[in-house]
């Protein structure tokens, strides 16, 4: 699993065009959120692939991170407890 650092404009529809250049290169999201810290976008997804979601946002013109990372699934009805 690759979390992926967005670099997204803070504007309207900036995580809207995120979404088409991963759609059009068929990368699926597993995961994650985005935010506004400093008045900048920022967004931090779970990929599968990390290299093909970074070559698609590279492709439209957005800047990204790649970094390898480790996921756990935790049950949900035991404080703790992994899956």
């Amino acid at each position: 699993m690759y979390d992926v650092a967005i670099a997204l404009e803070n504007r309207p529809g900036a995580l809207a065009e995120m979404g088409h250049a991963l759609g059009r290169a068929g990368v699926s999201i597993e995961g994650g959120g985005a935010f506004v810290v400093d008045g900048k976008g920022i967004a931090h997804f779970l990929f599968k692939n990390g290299a093909a979601a970074r070559k698609a946002l590279e492709a439209a013109g957005i800047q990204v991170g790649t970094t390898p990372t480790e996921v756990a699934q935790l049950v949900a009805d035991r404080f703790g407890a992994r899956a």
